[in-house]
This record gives C-alpha cells, sequence and structure tokens, in this order.
C-alpha cells in the first residue's frame, strides 16, 4: 500500500490535535524510531565502506596501475 508523505503528515497533525496518543507512549515511539534510524544508519555506512573496497580490488585486479595512482 503507497502512502503519499502528504498523507502521512495530514494524519500525524491529526493525531496530534486530537490527542489520541500519551505523551509517554510517544516519547517511546520517537525513542524507538531512532534507534532504528541509527542502526540502519550504520549498516548503510558498513554497506557504502564495502562496496567501495570492493570496486578498489576489483579495479587492481583489471588494471594495476590504474589502481595504485587512485589509492
Amino acid at each position: 500500500m503507497e502512502v503519499s508523505e502528504q498523507r502521512m503528515a495530514d494524519q500525524r497533525r491529526t493525531v496530534v490535535i486530537r490527542g489520541l496518543l500519551s505523551k509517554s507512549w510517544l516519547e517511546e515511539f520517537r525513542t524507538q524510531i531512532a534507534e532504528t534510524f541509527k542502526e540502519t544508519n550504520e549498516n548503510t555506512e558498513e554497506e557504502r565502506t564495502q562496496i567501495i573496497d570492493d570496486n578498489r580490488e576489483s579495479r587492481s585486479l583489471e588494471n594495476p596501475q590504474t589502481a595504485e595512482t587512485q589509492n
């Protein structure tokens, strides 16, 4: 199911204005989301590093002279 960014913003605003969620639940939810994004960003950085290392290795195998000048 696709939901537009605008639709999500509208739903969030409605929930906040009507006070449908307790402040303690919202704080817990924010903490969980922050931890999830932190883990995702760490994993993404590790993946980028691995891709860069793989590219360097493949260049050195294809053309050793070029790889030496790029490192």
